[in-house]
């Protein structure tokens, strides 16, 4: 039912799962995501960025995480989801820095050299083209700017494996109606780069590896980089 090749697909398989997303985050990880997403931002190499966008937001985590993190910094918080975008909206009320706008990562609306620093959290590997998605990320990026990208991956340990990619869409189908939604996000690891494939294509389209990191034995995969200007 689901699948990448079809974005529209993807975009309904979030709109399902919006309202029930941040609560089963927190069941399906342990709480560990918290974790995770702090000890990435934690990784970033400036004190101050002027404007920052953060792609496939979800229902804004992030984005307020990085509101909170750097408060002088102007935040655009943007996915191809209405329903998660209405979470984020209704999220960042009062928030003067942050703004939420819906938009594809695959043709992104903005002009080049706009932003001093991009993140991704959980949503590159979702996307049809991620070699086109880089580049389109690299063009809107200024000289020198960074980039964070946090996703899941194929872990080292089988019973990581056993427990994500089994268990999880189990446990998860219980609190929400769509039982394929979460089996989907598991499976869609099976066609996103390794933690070593991503670092290398990365490489490929100018960005210079800064950090990388991998949590969760495995299962997270890191890779902070900084557009490489010749």
């Amino acid at each position: 039912m689901y699948s990448k090749d079809n974005p529209e697909s993807i975009k309904t398989l979030f709109d399902n799962i919006a309202y029930s997303y941040d609560f089963i985050n927190n069941v399906i990880s342990f709480g560990l995501h918290n974790y995770i997403k702090a000890d990435a931002l934690n990784m970033l190499q400036q004190d101050n960025y002027n404007r920052i966008i953060d792609l496939c937001t979800g229902t804004g985590d992030i984005a307020l995480r990085l509101t909170k993190k750097f408060p002088e910094a102007h935040i655009l918080a943007t996915d191809f989801s209405s329903r998660m975008l209405e979470i984020t909206r209704y999220k960042i009320k009062g928030q003067y820095n942050i703004m939420a706008e819906k938009a594809d990562v695959m043709a992104l609306p903005y002009e080049h050299n706009t932003f001093d620093l991009c993140t991704v959290f959980f949503g590159l590997r979702n996307l049809p083209d991620i070699d086109k998605a880089i580049d389109g990320i690299y063009q809107v990026l200024k000289d020198d700017a960074e980039l964070l990208i946090v996703d899941l991956v194929k872990p080292k340990l089988q019973p990581v494996e056993v427990y994500f990619g089994k268990c999880m869409p189990k446990i998860a189908s219980v609190f929400t109606k769509d039982k394929e939604a979460y089996q989907y996000l598991a499976d869609s690891r099976d066609t996103y780069p390794s933690h070593n494939d991503l670092m290398r294509l990365l490489q490929q389209h100018k960005f210079r590896v800064i950090k990388r990191k991998e949590y969760l034995f495995g299962l997270v995969s890191l890779n902070l980089v900084k557009k490489f200007v010749n």
